[in-house]
């Protein structure tokens, strides 16, 4: 199974001599390239392997477009919903597709934000416990980094209230507030309020 982009390098054997020994092995090559026609077939497909395929191919294409990559992120997201697969089907197959779609700060913020607004919608549960106090205190770091780099250092009061701080609404707003904040002075007010 081949990944890159090159439509021309389509390798089927491999041979080599060595010290008066050939080795000559003939493999069957399946071009993931060869898919980028066919995604409509695979959109259809039951096959958990289509959204694999699709979703490196989603990688190729908006590798230098990551507000398009964001829309094919969700694309593939909103399709393992749909597709019936059991809990741990979907966060088998999510974590590859987030790991390859990988997105950039903010766009990263906003889509957790979309899916958590999806789920509340849909009724599903498809972050755990863990998961989720993982994820704010992701968000919590996400703020302290920000502060730190836009303000030097962070205070150990702010510290400490953003620390107490479970609501994941509200580390949303404070770390929207971290990015806009005209001063540590202003970003503290809003966290002690």
């Amino acid at each position: 199974m081949l990944g890159d982009e090159q439509g021309g390098w389509r390798p089927e054997q491999f041979d080599r001599e060595e010290l008066g020994c050939d080795n000559y092995f003939r493999f069957p090559m399946v071009k993931l390239l060869d898919y980028r026609e066919r995604q409509a077939e695979l959109e259809a497909s039951e096959n958990p392997f289509a959204l694999v395929v699709l979703a490196h191919l989603a990688a190729q294409d908006t590798r230098h477009d990551a507000l398009r990559r964001r829309v094919r992120k969700w694309a593939l997201t909103r399709r393992l919903y749909k597709r019936g697969y059991t809990r741990e089907e979907m966060l088998r197959l999510y974590r590859f597709i987030d790991w390859l779609l990988e997105l950039p700060g903010n766009l990263a913020i906003e889509f957790w934000r979309d899916m958590r607004t999806y789920e509340e919608e849909q009724t599903v549960v498809f972050v755990t416990y863990a998961e989720r106090v993982g994820r704010e205190e992701g968000q919590r770091r996400a703020i302290l980094r920000v502060l730190t780099r836009r303000f030097g250092s962070v205070p150990p009061d702010v510290a400490t209230a953003l620390a107490t701080v479970a609501d994941p609404d509200r580390l949303d707003t404070l770390l929207d507030a971290a990015l806009v904040a005209q001063d540590m002075p202003a970003f503290a007010a809003e966290v002690l309020a």
